[in-house]
């Protein structure tokens, strides 16, 4: 599940045709829910909130980082390919990094996120066998 979306948003051509924040949100493991004024998410031991845009707004996605990986390094870079921005992460602890490429930050951001969820839970995985 999470390869299979962060290819979606490696592949999107902007925010609006990439996976919506809550999809995103969800496979990190935080819980959401749709009330009658919007999508909601809910912190451990807080109270419902508005969902943060982290698919499309750059401040919102770095929060998230912050509290799924609090501590790690992060880099962004952006590059020119046929008339195109292409925004790249590299996220990391001190042993290991891990990218994300996208039309923007905030989705490169989250791209790089779920690859780091998706090695931890490898390796978790393979602990348990």
């Amino acid at each position: 599940m999470l390869s299979e979306l962060v290819t979606r948003i490696e592949a999107a051509t902007n925010a609006y045709d990439a996976p919506h924040s809550h999809e995103v949100l969800v496979a990190l493991g935080f819980e959401v829910a749709r009330h009658v004024r919007g999508w909601h998410i809910r912190y451990p031991g807080g109270r419902w909130e508005s969902l943060p845009r982290v698919t499309h707004e750059t401040d919102d996605a770095l929060r998230m980082i912050e509290r799924v990986l609090p501590g790690w390094e992060l880099e962004i870079n952006s590059e020119h390919r046929d008339e195109a921005a292409i925004w790249r992460v590299k996220l990391g602890d001190p042993l290991r990094g891990f990218d994300g490429e996208a039309p923007t930050p905030a989705l490169a951001l989250c791209a790089a996120a779920l690859r780091a969820l998706q090695t931890a839970q490898k390796g978790t995985a393979d602990a348990v066998r």
